[in-house]
């Protein structure tokens, strides 16, 4: 049986000569086809040595690596895989493309030479009578060769991971970068006395520090900057102003108490269309209207005490999650932060 897996073995390993030297093409329907044919034949060579080296095992053809059965055991299977891993790395070339010239065109030979010497030291392990005729470095180098290269194929893998996560840390880095020289662009470009609200949003909490400063400054170059949100929190662009109010101080809050009531009117008028015009689930998740809810909510905390009660208009909020909707509306997160305040200013 293992002879017969050996002859199977070497058919693979042929066919897979012809797809890794062979000229075909690399894209489209073909490429694909190439790449699972490199997948299903690098399988099945791996297979059919498993169950090779597994015969062999069982017939005492490894009681030359270690005396101790245990550790033979190790040995073997550790050698195995790596080797194993080295002629489907060699296959694949994966980790070998950014290496010199030289050294490329020299492993360029890897994916012919590997799998034979391997094929050649299991078939005199294997046949008792060939083991006896030939010395011990007939399968002996053949094997430390194969090793030898699946260690090199494992270090170039690894450096190729290290090199991508550096790669795709330093992309990450110069795209936060870019966003966070973006946020500052755009509050440069602003003119506070046409669009003061556009910039009101990089004032939340949840900015980057200098950001926030940068928009807080700009926001204060307007004389009646308070007089303005004052009036933009009674137009459909109250969760923007809700967004400033709740991570940001005012000068004069008797100013913001009254209109904070009628924002949070306004949050629920813009909450119930939302639902009603919803056509798609897309459009109502449960994560819908929470950052808008809990910027409100906070709002009217930082506003209570003051002469102006909030709960009447909370309740209004509250009652907007239940307009009812062309779709399926889910469990919205933000209910439970509504239901939470109305229980705790009963």
């Amino acid at each position: 049986m293992g002879n017969v897996l050996i002859g199977v073995a070497t058919l693979i390993y042929l066919g897979m000569l012809v797809l890794f030297y062979g000229s075909h093409p690399a894209s489209g329907q073909y490429g694909v086809g190439l790449g699972w044919a490199l997948i299903l034949g690098s399988l099945g060579f791996v297979l059919c040595l498993t169950i090779i080296t597994g015969i062999i095992g069982s017939k005492g053809g490894f009681s030359w690596i270690a005396s101790d059965g245990g550790l033979r055991f190790m040995l073997v299977l550790i050698g195995f895989i790596v080797i194993m891993v080295g002629i489907v790395l060699a296959w694949f070339g994966e980790g070998l493309r950014d290496l010199p010239p030289l050294v490329i065109r020299i492993l360029n030979f890897a994916p012919a030479v590997l799998p034979l010497l391997m094929l050649t030291s299991v078939a005199i392990l294997l046949n008792d009578g060939w083991r006896s005729a030939l010395p011990d470095l007939a399968y002996k180098l053949p094997l430390a060769i194969t090793f030898a290269f699946g260690i090199f194929a494992i270090g170039l893998l690894l450096r190729q991971s290290a090199h991508n996560s550096a790669e795709r840390m330093q992309a990450k880095s110069d795209s936060e970068k870019q966003i966070h020289q973006n946020y500052l662009d755009n509050i440069d470009s602003c003119d506070v006395m046409k669009d003061i609200v556009s910039i009101l949003g990089y004032t939340d909490a949840n900015h980057y520090p200098d950001v926030r400063e940068h928009a807080l400054s700009k926001i204060k170059t307007r004389p009646d900057w308070q007089e303005e949100i004052v009036k933009q929190i009674k137009t459909n662009r109250a969760p923007k102003v809700f967004t400033f109010l709740a991570s940001n101080e005012v000068d004069d809050k008797t100013m913001f108490t009254e209109a904070v009531r009628e924002g949070l009117l306004v949050q629920a008028e813009l909450i119930r269309k939302a639902i009603r015009t919803a056509a798609y689930p897309s459009q109502l998740t449960a994560d819908a209207f929470y950052w808008q809810v809990e910027r409100a909510l906070r709002t009217a905390d930082k506003f209570a005490g003051m002469g102006t009660d909030y709960r009447l208009a909370v309740v209004e909020m509250r009652k907007a999650l239940d307009e009812p909707s062309k779709i399926e509306k889910p469990r919205f997160r933000c209910t439970a932060l509504l239901d939470n305040w109305l229980k705790k200013h009963r």
